[in-house]
């Protein structure tokens, strides 16, 4: 329930000047009538508006409010913004509510008046008019905090229904909600101050024989129905009123979005027919019911589509994951390492390792596919499927040539970009791709970077070198330059890869994990296994808490 928006929307509808102050007479609330008379109330005392130095006076006013708990009146000359002062009475009393001091809060009301009046008490009319007034705001408030207390809704429309029936001292009060097939009501949650009385809620009803309730659904206008108990359009309610004593009978509409949703009943056991005032105040707490159904029922609903959202998701979550390998294929002389961690439940990072001609050479990609999310993981499978059909094809084909492992990698790069872009082009989907040929038992390693963040060669004397694009992203134009480079790896040195997530992983404070980090762990002393342990640790404490909005992916390998 919107209740601050609708406490506002009560407020400026008065004609009175109306506004709530703290204890030091700050304004924290003025309605329409009061800043149309002086203006901008904003960081203003209420006493800054009145004419002769009122301040003492006001605030003693304030004081005497708060320690005797009753309305103090006086009045007072009011400079508007134009015009000339204006004779007021100034109405103040206190307000349940706390500044942020913790000091109680006053409310205050203005009417005009000449003195001769209201010596002679005329404004009696307006006082009574004022405490009306005062109490919806009063009951606006109270519904606040019953709405404000509890996310059940059940529990909510329950505390509604208790404080409806104080407010209009009836007997109970139910709602009731339309049926999927619009023939009938059915009460969900319920109030009565009688303890004998049965809990009326989960009763169902039929709307035939029942022209009240028609009558309201069909127009969205309340009703009040007279002699309840023999009124012919409460007819199939009859035996139902006639065992709960109903005499009077007010329906309200329940209205959500301009649809009639369901009606508030509040039956009175006497035959006093409700007053204008009363229906008027029950169609406004009518309206904030079903907008709190309402919001409810979309609340639910977006529940619903997202855990079907998140199913699905998990499923072609677990079928990505089957395109990774389940284990580092072996490769003498060599040690490999991996490591991924996706930002959502699908990625567009990813990696590959598979052997190649009989098992004397192996492949390795590192790829991250642009853009996040489900489109991404989608062409992530399509260019790893692609990558490592070509591969394996081209190696096949090659195997009994003079083909070096460089000249058949540039032929797979340029057999997938070319499908890519010219199938998908208006997808405007790109991969950035390092690949790598290991050859067992030999130091030689061919590889390509198409646009990817430059892989570190760490050589065990110290020395180290990066591995510089050979060519852009694959995937966006066709007849794309490519071209391969060969490094020589000695016992001890290492070769790291990894996709921009990982320098870029952000913790709780907005630090990125950063590239000088990254470098300072790869360097570290120990094995190549402690020291990629130690990055993983590293990761994993820096991103401890945050949402990543990208994917972390790296491998590795060494010559042993």
């Amino acid at each position: 329930m919107n209740c601050d928006r609708t406490y506002l929307e009560l407020i400026d509808s008065f004609d009175e000047p109306y506004f709530e102050a703290s204890v030091s007479g700050l304004i924290t609330l003025a309605n329409r009538a009061l800043q149309q008379l002086v203006g901008d109330t904003s960081e203003k005392r209420i006493y800054d508006f009145f004419i002769g130095g009122k301040k003492d006076e006001i605030l003693e006013m304030f004081s005497r409010v708060i320690s005797e708990g009753q309305q103090q009146e006086v009045l007072l000359e009011l400079q508007p913004s134009g015009g000339e002062p204006l004779t007021v009475c100034l109405s103040l009393s206190s307000l349940q509510k706390l500044d942020s001091d913790g000091n109680q809060c006053l409310r205050g009301w203005m009417y005009f008046v000449d003195k001769q009046s209201y010596i002679n008490g005329g404004i009696v009319e307006t006082e009574q008019l004022l405490k009306k007034q005062a109490d919806e705001l009063a009951i606006l408030n109270h519904l606040s905090v019953a709405t404000g207390s509890s996310l059940d809704l059940d529990e909510i429309l329950n505390s509604i229904c208790q404080e409806m029936v104080s407010v209009f001292n009836a007997r109970n009060t139910g709602i009731a909600l339309l049926n999927d097939s619009q023939t009938g009501l059915q009460v969900v949650a319920f109030h009565s101050e009688d303890p004998e009385e049965s809990d009326a809620t989960g009763l169902e009803f039929s709307l035939e024989g029942n022209d009240a309730s028609l009558f309201v659904i069909k127009t969205g206008q309340p009703i009040v129905v007279p002699d309840a108990q023999f009124n012919p359009i409460t007819l199939s309610l009859h035996e139902v009123m006639v065992r709960r004593g109903t005499s009077c009978l007010l329906v309200v509409p329940l209205l959500a979005r301009g649809e009639v949703i369901g009606t508030i009943g509040i039956p009175s056991e006497s035959q006093a027919v409700f007053s204008r005032e009363e229906v008027r105040l029950a169609q406004t707490i009518a309206g904030q019911v079903a907008g709190v159904i309402d919001n409810a029922r979309l609340y639910r609903t977006v529940e619903k589509a997202r855990d079907v959202a998140e199913h699905e998701l998990e499923i072609g979550r677990q079928i990505q994951i089957g395109f990774f390998p389940e284990s580092l294929p072996q490769i003498a002389g060599w040690e490999l390492f991996s490591y991924f961690q996706s930002a959502r439940q699908v990625a567009g990072d990813f990696y590959d390792a598979f052997s190649l001609d009989q098992n004397k050479k192996l492949a390795l990609v590192l790829a991250d596919v642009c853009d996040k999310g489900l489109g991404a993981a989608l062409f992530m499978v399509l260019f790893r499927s692609l990558l490592r059909a070509n591969i394996q094809q081209c190696f096949d084909e090659g195997s009994d040539s003079d083909a070096t492992n460089g000249v058949m990698i540039v032929e797979a790069v340029r057999k997938t970009n070319d499908y890519i872009a010219e199938n998908h082009a208006k997808a405007s989907m790109f991969a950035t791709v390092f690949i790598a040929v290991l050859s067992r038992d030999q130091d030689e390693v061919w590889y390509i970077n198409c646009g990817h963040d430059a892989p570190l060669a760490l050589r065990a004397d110290g020395s180290s070198e990066l591995l510089m694009p050979t060519n852009p992203a694959i995937g966006m134009f066709p007849d794309l330059p490519v071209a391969s480079k060969c490094i020589k790896l000695q016992t001890g040195d290492l070769l790291f890869a990894c996709t921009d997530g990982v320098p870029d992983a952000l913790s709780t404070d907005g630090r990125s994990f950063g590239k000088t980090q990254l470098l300072k762990i790869l360097d570290e002393n120990g094995s190549m296994e402690q020291r990629l342990d130690s990055l993983t640790t590293a990761l994993v404490h820096h991103t401890a808490g945050t949402e990543q909005y990208d994917d972390m992916t790296w491998i590795a390998f060494s010559r042993s």
